[in-house]
């Protein structure tokens, strides 16, 4: 209290007491005094109301002008309780979630399933790649199957290989009781669900870790209630670690190699072949079927179809160029031409009377005739090159012709004949060509030419039209 103080009330209490029973003593004026406020430590009216406004000022800071007052605020929390009570039960429930999550490391997240130190072990230990093995049976006889053991060898009795069968005691019979006894004794019970420990656990630990007592851990539970539980020997994983990560190591055993698996087929390799390579070679080899194989030569469809228009037992047939009385073999159109144009004198050939008077014109060909139509015998007559133009397989669609049709081994065999309607001394052409079993083949053209020698005076060539 300073020294103005003390001497206002001074002064009062002298002006007012008069020796009067009402004034104050000193005690009393120093209780009141104390109770009075320390000007060093108090705001004055002036500083508290620029604090206050300084307060408010931040609290409203930013507000729009409808609730930039504490009035303002509390009148609009009061008429809508309950989006505040809204959004006090949403910024309760982020703060329950937010305690359940683990602090964030950066590049690492949680995995899928547990990733354990035995898993991550056994993963060092197996080279990129690598895929299941299989395990080898002693047993196997099938040297085709994939557990069966090359170059094993061949053991024998137990007796041939020198194998102790029985326990013994100082080199012969069963061990003593005593023995047996002596052993045990340096063994401990066994306890269920307890075994051996990796290190000493002493008497001096126990009874240290017994000495231990509780301690006040609210600062810590504080601090570790946004953390996950750890759990001994884990931590968060650089990768997740998915269940198909985790189905797909416990198919592949401990210590598995990685198999190299050609993508072609080759004569050195001992490696497995893709599936796609073998089914490509395959598939283009033909399929093996009983009693048949692979020929030397090509069997063409068109040899195919060549023999079985030849009958069973046929032979082959001589053809003679020339009418004799003494050959029993079939003779050439052409020399029946010439026999026949012999006896029609010196008519051209290409007049219409020879080929009415000697042959007979038989049926006439009607316009737009595919000639692989007429396979009837007798004989048939294009009357001239505006009919032959428009007919289907004719090799000479550019003047008028002579059809003959007639079986020749069989019905199924037919022969097609064409003459054609020219005026030519010089150079004589016949069309042939053969149909079996309903199969057109191709024209063949014959040219006789007249030669200026002695004897006959004929020669031919063909020529596949």
């Amino acid at each position: 209290m300073d020294v103005v103080t003390l001497a206002i009330a001074k002064r009062y209490t002298d002006e007012h007491s008069g020796g009067s029973a009402d004034a104050y003593t000193k005690s009393e004026t120093d209780t009141l005094l104390t109770a009075k406020a320390d000007k060093a430590t108090t705001y004055t009216k002036s500083e508290t109301d620029t604090r206050i406004t300084e307060k408010v000022a931040e609290i409203v800071a930013g507000a729009p002008e409808d609730f930039d007052t504490l009035k303002e605020m509390s009148d609009w929390i009061d008429s809508h309780e309950d989006s505040a009570a809204a959004m006090n039960t949403a910024i309760q429930a982020n703060t329950t979630a937010i305690a359940g999550k683990v602090d964030k490391v950066s590049g690492k997240n949680l995995s899928t399933e547990d990733y354990t130190t035995a898993e991550k072990t056994k993963l060092a230990g197996i080279e990129t790649g690598a895929e299941a093995n299989i395990q080898s049976d002693w047993e196997q006889s099938d040297n085709t199957a994939d557990d069966f053991i090359k170059n094993k060898p061949t053991l024998g009795s137990a007796a041939s290989r020198s194998v102790v069968l029985s326990l013994s005691n100082a080199g012969s019979g069963l061990p003593t009781s005593g023995t047996v006894y002596s052993a045990l004794e340096n063994k401990v019970d066994k306890v269920t669900g307890k075994g051996l420990s990796t290190e000493d656990y002493t008497t001096a630990e126990k009874t240290k870790l017994a000495g231990l007592s509780n301690y006040d851990d609210s600062a810590l539970q504080t601090a570790v209630s946004n953390k996950v539980d750890k759990v001994t020997g884990k931590g968060l994983s650089t990768e997740d670690y998915t269940t198909a990560e985790k189905t797909k190591l416990a198919g592949i055993e401990t210590g598995a190699n990685k198999t190299t698996v050609d993508s072609a087929l080759s004569s050195s390799s001992t490696n497995p072949v893709q599936n796609q390579a073998v089914y490509t070679a395959l598939n283009s080899k033909v399929d093996v079927i009983t009693g048949k194989q692979l020929s030397t030569e090509d069997y063409t469809t068109a040899e195919k179809t060549k023999l079985e228009g030849i009958e069973t037992g046929a032979t082959s047939v001589t053809v003679d160029r020339e009418i004799t009385k003494n050959s029993t073999n079939p003779v050439s159109s052409f020399a029946i031409w010439d026999a026949l144009d012999e006896k029609a004198g010196d008519i051209a050939r290409g007049d219409k009377a020879v080929f009415d008077s000697v042959y007979g014109l038989g049926t006439a060909i009607t316009s737009g005739t595919d000639l692989d139509s007429l396979t009837t015998p007798g004989n048939y007559y294009s009357p001239s090159s505006s009919i032959s133009v428009s007919l289907l397989n004719c090799p000479l669609p550019y003047n008028g012709f002579r059809l003959n049709v007639y079986y020749t081994s069989s019905t199924a065999r037919i022969e097609q004949e064409l003459i054609p309607n020219v005026v030519d001394t010089q150079c004589h052409e016949i069309y042939k060509r053969s149909i079996v079993s309903g199969t057109a083949g191709v024209w063949y053209k014959f040219v006789g030419e007249a030669v200026q020698v002695s004897g006959t005076n004929e020669t031919s060539t063909s020529e596949t039209i």
